[in-house]
């Protein structure tokens, strides 16, 4: 069915947020740890002796002031506020934590990741670059301001992340961040990309993340041999279950339609509410010759044609029941300068449903297009129906 909005607002939904570390992988917070036995508290540092004797008695450094201990104490209560999306409250932890002790570069870092959290790009910017002054050579805060500079500044967020990767060359997250920048478009240089992940790998090889970036882009090259050899390891370090979905989809190009089965049931069962593994699914069951025999759904509402100008977007779609479905899979679309999304980007967005109703957020004033199909017990595909 094919349905237009009147006004002219538009966007679509983002991307999942980039997870707080300064690689995708998973978050390096700086969590307090719990103090074993005999240990100073959070916050605290333990005084240290020299062990070298002055008569009967040791050189010892004195105790940080109370205005430095009390800092670290705010800057990791901060950081706990960020772990819980406490982000005004971090912030505020972080202001005390840098008023109690200027010259605190951490807090600086801190605050910038906090001020990127909800989308303040420029303070970000200026706590990251006050953290370098203090902290020359701080390899993670250029990270982070390279992330805060992005879409704004795309020169300076590659130099950032090259120059973190020049102080310290072993850092995982750099590579990994540049290699990032390396994939999207305008900035689209896959074998830069593919560099640096297989560098970042070099640098952690236990760290599954760089793994399944490399492996998106060997599979993009239509190196899928290739591309299901890192997620193979990727899983290996880390069972998730976009990595068995996409090593499903490598397989299911290369012809192998039982492992991509597996691989898809795997990640349907780590992840139930991932509408994709349901997808490649009945596609690999399709190349099986497994074919549900159920007929296309009819749709209900809206109607061809009809337009759409409520806002916010949250449209509504329906259909007859279909005997012997399980569950629908809905696929919608848009268009944007006369051309369907689907035909630049290769895909429909999709949701999994066991209704005769779906409800998405649409994007805007422009034509759009939606089908459905039925999905039997055993994941084979019906028909589906016209758009």
């Amino acid at each position: 069915r094919s349905m237009r909005s009147l006004d002219g607002k538009a966007g679509r939904s983002s991307a999942p947020e980039r997870k707080e570390s300064p690689a995708p992988s998973a978050p390096e917070h700086k969590e307090a740890p719990t103090p074993a036995a005999g240990e100073p508290s959070m916050g605290q540092k333990s005084v240290v002796a020299s062990r070298l004797p002055i008569g009967p008695k040791l050189a010892v450094e004195p105790p940080l002031g109370n205005d430095a201990r009390m800092a670290e104490v705010k800057d990791a209560l901060g950081v706990q506020f960020l772990n819980q999306s406490k982000t005004a409250e971090a912030i505020s932890s972080f202001t005390e934590a840098i008023g109690l002790k200027p010259d605190y570069a951490e807090a600086y870092l801190d605050r910038c990741r906090a001020y990127l959290r909800i989308s303040m790009r420029d303070r970000a910017v200026e706590d990251c670059s006050r953290a370098i002054q203090l902290k020359p050579g701080y390899a993670e805060a250029y990270i982070w301001r390279g992330h805060a500079n992005a879409g704004n500044n795309p020169d300076q967020e590659v130099k950032d992340y090259t120059e973190a990767i020049r102080v310290n060359p072993e850092s995982d997250a750099a590579y990994i961040a540049r290699g990032i920048f390396y994939t999207n478009i305008p900035h689209k240089q896959p074998d830069l990309a593919i560099q640096d992940f297989t560098s970042a790998i070099k640098a952690k090889p236990t760290n599954y993340y760089p793994y399944f970036l490399r492996g998106v882009q060997l599979a993009d090259q239509k190196e899928y041999g290739n591309a299901i050899k890192d997620y193979d390891e990727a899983i290996r370090l880390l069972p998730w279950a976009t990595s068995l979905n996409l090593r499903g989809n490598a397989y299911r190009m290369l012809g192998q339609y039982q492992r991509a089965v597996q691989d898809y049931n795997e990640a349907i069962r780590l992840s139930p509410d991932f509408v994709l593994p349901y997808i490649g699914r009945a596609a690999a069951k399709e190349g099986l010759g497994e074919k549900a025999g159920l007929p296309a759904p009819r749709l209900v509402t809206p109607k061809d044609g009809a337009v759409l100008d409520q806002s916010p977007r949250t449209t509504t779609v329906t259909w007859e029941v279909v005997s012997g479905a399980a569950s629908y899979i809905v696929e919608w679309d848009f268009q944007s300068s006369q051309v369907w999304a689907h035909e630049l980007k290769g895909d429909f967005i999709a949701l999994r449903t066991v209704q005769s109703e779906a409800t998405f957020n649409f994007v805007g004033a422009q034509p759009g297009r939606w089908r459905v199909w039925a999905i039997n017990a055993s994941g084979a595909p019906g028909t589906k129906s016209e758009w």
